[in-house]
């Protein structure tokens, strides 16, 4: 899951390279700097990163990857899915109880000072 995280720095510092350049030509409003963003992504902090079941009942299932449980606790998790398990995903219908397997990471922001939790779907027991 750390090379997730790396993957999407890169991904973000070569959009702002993109964006930067553009904003020499006049096509946005203001610029951005670089170094200021990726200061701030350099502040990100990976938590937790770990197996955890989730057991609860889906209210939601979207072909854009993602699955909203409802746990039995009454809490809400969103859960993203890659593209490969989409026919595993399309077994499962809404307002069924289900068992799923999730990787699950906190990442934390000390610039900021908040956290988050993601949630990505390794596999799902019916």
């Amino acid at each position: 899951m750390k090379n997730r995280i790396e993957e999407h720095i890169v991904k973000a510092k070569e959009i702002l390279g993109n964006a930067l350049s553009k904003s020499a030509t006049g096509n946005f409003a203001y610029e951005l700097s670089a170094d200021s963003f990726s200061n701030h992504v350099d502040e990100l902090t990976q938590l937790l990163d770990e197996q955890i079941v989730l057991n609860g009942t889906i209210e939601l299932i979207s072909k854009r990857e993602r699955i909203d449980l409802r746990t039995f606790e009454g809490q809400v998790i969103r859960i993203i899915y890659p593209k490969k398990m989409l026919y595993q995903v399309t077994k499962l219908h809404i307002d069924q109880e289900v068992t799923l397997i999730c990787q699950v990471t906190k990442t934390k922001n000390s610039f900021t000072n908040g956290s988050s939790l993601s949630y990505e779907l390794i596999d799902s027991q019916r």
